[in-house]
Formats: C-alpha cells, structure tokens, sequence
C-alpha cells in the first residue's frame, strides 16, 4: 500500500486524477476528515472539500503510471 497526500485545485485536476485512479487495478481511497470516498468515483470526489489536503491510499499500486499521475498532486510538507 502507497499513502500520501494530496491537493486538487481544480476541475481540470480532479479529472486527471481520476482518469489515472481508474487505470490501477487495485482501490484508491480517498480521505477527508470523517469521509471515505472511492478515488474511481468522479462524483465522490467532487463532492469533497477541494479546499483542503485529501489522505491517498493505493492499494496494490500495479501501474507505476499511476503512482507518478498522482505524485503529481502530492502535497510537500
């Protein structure tokens, strides 16, 4: 399992995101306080507050395609 965190600031954004979730095998979820939401589900995210950093977990990231669409988003601390 890969976590992070990341930020999406924009509907353009949220898209490429999910294009990448939708191309690993394996679950992305998505954490937003006491929200879980299916990373595959463009609805779901959309429906969270963007305005703040959203927990990632990869399960079982196969694509390393994925994991780089998504580092993108990551959040540096």
């Amino acid at each position: 399992m890969v976590e992070t965190i990341i930020q999406l600031q924009s509907l353009d954004e949220v898209k490429e995101f999910n294009r990448a979730a939708l191309e690993n095998h394996g679950d992305i979820t998505l954490f937003s306080g006491k929200y879980i939401i299916d990373g595959k589900s463009i609805m779901g995210i959309l429906s969270m507050d963007l305005s703040k950093p959203i927990k990632v977990e990869v399960e079982d990231p196969v694509n390393k395609d994925v994991l780089q669409a998504i580092d993108k988003f990551r959040v540096v601390s």
